[in-house]
């Protein structure tokens, strides 16, 4: 499914781990480097600058927090995670490098009911948009816990067709590959 990935400033990195639960409804807590560096900054030059985002300090869970209906968790030392999002239309665009270096899913309910164990676990969609309707929070920790593996790639071979294709490398990765790949190579031949 299509993706959003982190900004070229907040990358999200490249790692694995194991999705141990899925979060509905979950509360947004502002992080402290994104409150330090980017929302109080802009809050001192303007006091409105909350309500115009659609932000407010309270307890419990919004509808239009950054996360969106639910969050799949796999704990980490970068402290990504995969989520919702209540901006869906970023989805339609080519280059989708928006978020703060988390992955943000297009189709979050059929991936919860995916690592949940779907229908036949009793995780059908159905039952997953009647808990994100109740809008209470609920945390499910998974009966096996699903490896997840966050890869960066910018060439692809579509096993279909057999097509090579290729993508921007918005991290500017395959330069430093290169680079440690080609070091001391000459070009001479011997």
């Amino acid at each position: 499914m299509p993706v959003i990935v982190g900004k070229q400033y907040h990358e999200t990195p490249v790692f694995s781990d194991t999705i141990k639960y899925v979060v509905f409804n979950p509360y947004w807590n502002l992080t402290t480097s994104i409150a330090a560096n980017e929302t109080l900054p802009k809050l001192k030059k303007d006091p409105f600058y909350l309500k115009k985002h659609n932000m407010r300090i309270f307890k419990g869970w919004g509808p239009d927090n950054a996360l969106g209906t639910l969050k799949l968790v796999f704990p980490n030392e970068y402290n990504v995670y995969l989520h919702d999002t209540p901006a869906h239309g970023l989805f339609k665009k080519e280059r989708r490098a928006f978020s703060h270096g988390c992955i943000r899913m297009d189709r979050p309910v059929e991936m919860a009911s995916w690592v949940l164990g779907g229908e036949e676990k009793g995780w059908g969609q159905a039952r997953i948009d009647e808990i994100i309707a109740g809008r209470q929070r609920k945390v499910v920790v998974l009966d096996q816990p699903v490896p997840v593996y966050i890869l960066y790639r910018t060439a692809y071979v579509d096993p279909e067709d057999g097509v090579l294709y290729f993508y921007e490398d918005i991290y500017g990765r395959d330069t430093l590959l290169a680079k440690a790949l080609f070091a001391g190579n000459t070009g001479r031949k011997d």
